[in-house]
């Protein structure tokens, strides 16, 4: 594989990692107050970015198409994990509105649990959604060989995950700087219905999808 190759690999990747999706916007709400958990939540991401390429590279992609039930069991799955943390964070930002609470008499931990906890978050919030294996095929397929070596394989993950890393990392560190991070504090409650919703949203999709899938 050409350096050219990997780099349009890892143009693409970078242009669906800042589509707002659930990773995106559970970063963004972790950022706005805790830049340890947002981190955490990363590793946690790319943690599942990992394993989603290493199947990809591995063809699994070719098993989803050909096995579109095994595709719809994850999607519902998965669905029903972002309906459940849609309505978590919907609710949350409910409450701060009702109740007039500012996120600086909360503890950071009350809100957002451990590291560990939102670790396991952004493993699980990127696992969710199945589809990213083909997203990966697709934007892979073109530029692979019909059978990489390992070196070559190996690079490919190794270049979307350290893609990932730092993708993401960037974008916490922006979000969690001082300036703006008072400005997303004052919105709070916003963001937590806002991304409640958004997740909501994609989550009845998945439900919706997987069990047409299955049927």
């Amino acid at each position: 594989m050409t350096l050219s190759h990997l780099g349009t690999i890892i143009a693409l990747n970078i242009a669906g990692m800042f589509t707002p999706g659930p990773d995106f916007f559970l970063l963004l709400r972790l950022a706005a107050r805790s830049r340890r958990h947002a981190l955490a939540a990363v590793g946690g991401i790319a943690v599942g970015i990992l394993l989603w390429v290493t199947l990809t590279v591995l063809g699994t992609a070719a098993l989803f198409v050909a096995n579109p039930s095994i595709l719809g069991w994850i999607q519902l799955l998965g669905g029903l994990w972002l309906l459940y943390m849609g309505f978590s964070m919907a609710r949350s930002g409910w409450q701060q509105r009702v109740n007039k609470v500012t996120l600086s008499e909360i503890p950071v931990d009350h809100i957002l649990g451990s590291i560990w906890h939102n670790f396991r978050l952004g493993l699980i919030t990127n696992l969710s959604n199945p589809k990213a294996v083909l997203f990966f095929a697709s934007i892979m397929s073109p530029f692979m060989p019909a059978h990489p070596s390992v070196t070559t394989s190996l690079e490919i993950i190794a270049a979307i995950v350290l893609c990932t890393i730092i993708g993401f990392s960037l974008l916490v560190f922006v979000v969690s700087a001082g300036v703006v991070r008072r400005r997303l504090v004052a919105a709070g409650p916003w963001i937590d219905l806002f991304a409640g919703i958004f997740f909501f949203a994609v989550g009845c999709w998945m439900v919706i999808e997987g069990s047409t899938a299955l049927l």
